[in-house]
């Protein structure tokens, strides 16, 4: 007796959507289907507005998170970190218990909360900047394109040897200073 043939459900297209907005690959969906990737690609016509649907939902829910997360690095954010530190038995000798593994044994665990404040970053500033007020920060760009240029490496070397000098001198002066003495 021959194989049935395959013919998509809708409930199949829907769960195909949903695999799509969490990212799955053609090969992951075919294989949570229960269908080989040949037959997937074959009846891919009839899952490719579903797919694509999933797809542009994923994009702009990462669009929005990455977003979030730029805006979180230029403003600065704040973090509660969590440890753990236990709190070894000992026995009546005053020796650390350890268990058949050989490892020790805790009596007590302490959990210790912390604030963690991470500063902004200038980066995402820059970036952030660059992108959304383009009018009064397009001299960034030409900035970073000086930047890379031999005539900035030049002008930088020359304001180098320029501190050193006057450092030198500087020197001098304190030497001069503690021989007076």
């Amino acid at each position: 007796m021959a194989r049935p043939r395959y013919k998509p459900t809708e409930k199949e297209k829907n769960a195909v959507y949903e695999m799509a907005k969490k990212g799955y690959t053609e090969y992951m969906m075919a294989e949570s289907l229960g269908i080989c990737q040949d037959t997937f690609t074959k009846y891919k016509h009839e899952f490719i507005g579903y797919i694509k649907k999933g797809r542009e939902e994923k994009d702009i829910a990462d669009i929005k998170e990455v977003r979030s997360a730029l805006i979180r690095k230029c403003i600065g954010y704040e973090v509660e970190e969590i440890q753990k530190e236990g709190i070894a038995t000992y026995d009546a000798k005053g020796n650390i218990i350890k268990d058949k593994n050989g490892n020790i044994k805790m009596d007590k665990v302490r959990i210790k909360i912390q604030k963690k404040y991470h500063h902004p970053s200038d980066t995402a500033i820059i970036f952030y900047l660059c992108n959304k007020d383009k009018d009064n920060y397009k001299s960034i760009q030409k900035i970073i394109e000086k930047a890379n240029s031999k005539e900035f490496a030049d002008e930088i070397k020359k304001l180098i040897e320029a501190i050193d000098k006057n450092n030198e001198s500087k020197v001098k002066n304190i030497e001069e200073i503690r021989k007076a003495k």
